[in-house]
């Protein structure tokens, strides 16, 4: 009789702007007719099943974990197919959708596993599904949330797309777009009345929110990978939208940027962008403030600009005044 054997491998995967990462939080699902055995991948990308097999069996990677699952568009889960044999399975996903599904899968392991800065994880009754789009939205898309309100795990809460007409999305393109619509469900969550009291809020709060979010988390995960400068001031790379410059380059003469800006940004960080990009660059004096504690202190009584004002004030940082933060939010 043949030998037990255990399932396992690696998971590698090209961003396209760090090159070769291992991806952490891989389910791999093997099989052999009715016979399952599953395995998780560590932070090196490596995993190893418990279970054993005698014979060949076939690999499987299911877009999935408890909390969230990824699909191949509106309704199919998205998986990839691996080998039939009794071995080894070193998987290296290079491009193509597959590598649009880990990119989706990194954003929504980071926010609902790694670290998030101590931001809020979503609370799922069932899992979060986030439909990947192999196409591009028509509509000047890059992701959608849906609204965390039916909880049934049938319809979708996000939706993310692949391509910027004919242009293939670069990978942290694709991460941080999946951040920023997870951020979305959490401020919805956040909020007293959930996706009804969320209306209320204006566009303008809404989409900052998530945009300061989706910055804060994406330079944590691509400084990790040794991009030292991510998402600072004076980082620049092409087809890097809002993360430009870590926003800095926002004013409110960017018509085509609303309701999208950098205020949380400003809230938050330290830098005075004033002066910079043609002098067209705001005033910002204020700092201090963490997204975190925002998010736990104040941003569920945060509705406008009124409110916001208030709370900073009820809130603020030693060295800030009130006179800072009016001049900062009057730009807004």
């Amino acid at each position: 009789m043949p030998p037990k054997y255990h399932p396992n491998g690696i998971v590698r995967y090209v961003d396209t702007r760090v090159g070769v990462i291992f991806l952490e939080g891989v389910k791999i699902r093997t099989r052999r007719f009715f016979e399952y055995h599953e395995a998780i991948t560590d932070a090196s990308g490596n995993f190893w099943a418990e279970g054993t097999y005698r014979y060949e069996f076939y690999y499987k990677i299911i877009w999935e974990r408890a909390n969230f699952d990824i699909r191949s568009g509106t309704f199919g889960q998205a998986n990839m197919d691996g080998p039939e044999c009794k071995c080894r399975w070193d998987v290296s996903i290079m491009d193509g959708v597959q590598r649009f599904y880990a990119s989706v899968f990194r954003g929504a392991h980071r926010y609902f596993y790694g670290n998030i800065d101590g931001l809020r994880r979503p609370k799922t009754i069932t899992k979060m599904k986030i439909s990947a789009y192999n196409k591009d939205s028509k509509k000047d898309l890059f992701g959608r949330n849906t609204g965390d309100w039916d909880n049934t795990g049938i319809f979708s809460d996000i939706k993310i797309w692949r391509f910027d007409d004919d242009r293939e999305r670069e990978t942290d393109e694709i991460f941080s777009t999946t951040i920023h619509e997870i951020a979305h469900t959490t401020h919805i969550q956040l909020m007293n009345g959930g996706w009804f009291q969320f209306l209320q809020v204006s566009d303008k709060i809404v989409e900052s929110w998530a945009v300061a979010v989706q910055w804060r988390i994406t330079s944590m995960e691509y400084r990790e990978k040794g991009i030292a400068n991510y998402g600072t001031p004076f980082f620049t790379i092409p087809n890097l939208g809002r993360l430009q410059f870590s926003f800095q380059n926002w004013n409110s003469g960017i018509t085509d940027a609303y309701p999208y800006t950098s205020l949380f940004i400003d809230i938050v960080d330290n830098h005075n962008q004033v002066g910079r990009f043609n002098g067209t660059a705001i005033t910002d004096n204020v700092q201090g403030y963490t997204l975190a504690n925002i998010e736990s202190g104040f941003l569920k009584h945060v509705y406008g600009f009124s409110s916001l004002r208030e709370k900073l004030k009820d809130n603020k940082p030693a060295g800030v005044t009130d006179a800072q933060i009016d001049e900062l939010l009057n730009q807004f």
